[in-house]
């Protein structure tokens, strides 16, 4: 067979001369190559066209023949002259020797016994023969790649193509390895029923060297002792490993996860004082890690100031939901001090304290559960009643306190003292001409302010009710002023006109 093939090659690369056609024929030369000796040595060959048949080869080797036989790899070039010397073609070839095949042994294991398989394999146009040797010794020969259940030892192969063309593997060392029995435990982590931690159970005298959980719920991860997080159910959780030598190795167990056990939550309300405010605390059991009021981390305690529904989720060290509580809270309106005046008809003015949208404490009976501090200017001047008489000019402000400890200060109050209205002598004509009345009174809702005399400046003119509530203001600089109140409630009505610093007070029934 090889005999053929050398034989091909040559007759392709055989010389043709001009005698050979009766066509032009031009001067040109080809390099072809043909891989000998199991890849050790290549057949270097010219095929050569000429006009004439006088020519001469020459190979980069130095060598002069039509074949030539070279033994490297490398580029080899040959050159076809014409009998005067003249180079006329030139050709190129690089060259790459190479086994036409590399024996191999691979390690097949199996569930009961392992084989040990040699490489390349007999194919349609291909055979092989095959001889292994166990250390250094041979044991076995044939047109068999396998070798079932070897002993322990080294193992190498020699492969024998069907041109005589022979290779060795390298050496394989086999090991018969024991048993391998595969379990695995699993205990619950310390913060979630949920959670397991595993540990592999493996008995082999060979390395593991990999492995493989499925936890059943399309996860899977390959280290040696995971902890994995499930929902409540039921899982098939499998290991399977895998022994320096091949050998695998799977155990599968049933594994039902319960439900979240629910703590007890609770929440407990705290108001202030005042009622403005109030605490919220969470009570669980056992004691929560985190907390979310109404979706947002906080802590255990907080403090409201509007009315509403809170709702609180409480969760343990691992950030599972134990959970869950709701409370209405209602948060009261903080009060706010203010101090009223009561204008004075036949005497002088009270000052009132009330609270801003309500009605001003009683004169006369001190109110139970409320303690008052009237201020002149910053300075403390009286107590504990809720009004103040014996006005002078000055700010005043009032401190009303709760039993329960609530307080409020009041804004200043600016009082002017005087009893009653005088003009100044270019508005007055006479000492007597100040005079000013309120009529008809009673009155259904309407009734005229009527100056004695036209009036020069402008003046201030206010409603007060029994409560020291302004109900009502205006400026006018008219002699006569009507004046609509139809839109306040019955009853009995005090009307300060006040202007250049003095003020004049009037009553008024309204029916």
């Amino acid at each position: 067979m090889m005999r053929t093939l050398l034989l091909l090659t040559l007759l392709l690369c055989l010389t043709v001369n001009a005698s050979a056609t009766h066509k032009p024929v031009r001067w040109s030369v080809q390099a072809c190559s043909l891989i000998v000796n199991c890849g050790k040595n290549a057949l270097l060959t010219a095929r050569v066209t000429a006009p004439e048949p006088r020519y001469t080869i020459s190979w980069s080797t130095g060598q002069r023949s039509p074949v030539i036989q070279v033994g490297r790899n490398g580029r080899y070039i040959v050159t076809l002259k014409d009998h005067q010397g003249i180079i006329r073609a030139r050709d190129t070839i690089n060259l790459l020797l190479k086994k036409p095949f590399e024996a191999s042994i691979r390690l097949h294991s199996g569930a009961t016994v392992d084989t040990l398989v040699a490489y390349p394999q007999n194919g349609r146009l291909t055979r092989y023969t095959y001889q292994w040797y166990r250390n250094d010794t041979l044991v076995k020969k044939g047109s068999s790649p396998r070798y079932v259940a070897p002993l322990a030892g080294m193992y190498k192969v020699a492969v024998t193509g069907i041109t005589g063309c022979r290779d060795v593997s390298d050496t394989l060392t086999y090991r018969v390895s024991a048993p391998l029995s595969v379990d695995y435990t699993y205990k619950t982590a310390s913060c979630s029923e949920q959670e397991l931690a595993f540990t592999p159970v493996v008995t082999t005298t060979d390395s593991i060297v990999s492995y493989l959980w499925n936890f059943g719920d399309q996860s899977q991860v390959s280290i040696p002792n995971p902890v994995h997080g499930f929902a409540p159910g039921s899982y098939t959780v499998s290991l399977t490993v895998t022994s320096l030598a091949g050998q695998t190795g799977t155990v599968s167990k049933e594994i039902v996860i319960p439900p979240v056990t629910p703590w007890e939550v609770s929440i407990l309300q705290h108001p202030n004082a005042c009622g403005d405010a109030v605490e919220l605390q969470v009570v669980t059991s056992p004691q929560a890690r985190y907390f979310e009021w109404n979706g947002l981390p906080d802590r255990d305690r907080i403090t409201v100031t509007r009315s509403g529904r809170y709702v609180v989720q409480v969760y343990d060290s691992c950030t599972v939901l134990r959970g869950t509580a709701t409370v209405d809270v209602t948060v009261q309106t903080a009060f706010v001090a203010e101090i009223r005046i009561i204008p004075g008809v036949n005497s002088g003015d009270t000052l009132v304290a009330a609270v801003a949208g309500g009605a001003a404490f009683p004169t006369g009976i001190p109110p139970a559960g409320y303690y008052f501090t009237w201020y002149l200017n910053g300075t403390p001047i009286g107590g504990p009643e809720p009004w103040i008489t014996d006005l002078v000019s000055g700010q005043y402000t009032v401190l009303i306190e709760t039993q329960s400890g609530c307080s409020s200060l009041s804004a200043p109050f600016g009082y002017i003292s005087g009893t009653a209205l005088r003009l100044k002598a270019g508005n007055i004509p006479s000492a007597d001409s100040g005079k000013v009345s309120a009529f008809p009174n009673p009155s259904l809702g309407q009734f005229n302010l009527r100056f004695d005399k036209p009036l020069e400046k402008r003046v201030i003119i206010q409603v007060y009710d029994m409560q020291g509530r302004v109900m009502y203001t205006r400026t006018t600089q008219q002699q006569q002023q009507l004046i609509d109140i139809s839109g306040l409630p019955k009853g009995q009505y005090f009307i300060n006109i006040i202007g250049d610093g003095e003020r004049k007070t009037l009553t008024l029934l309204l029916q």
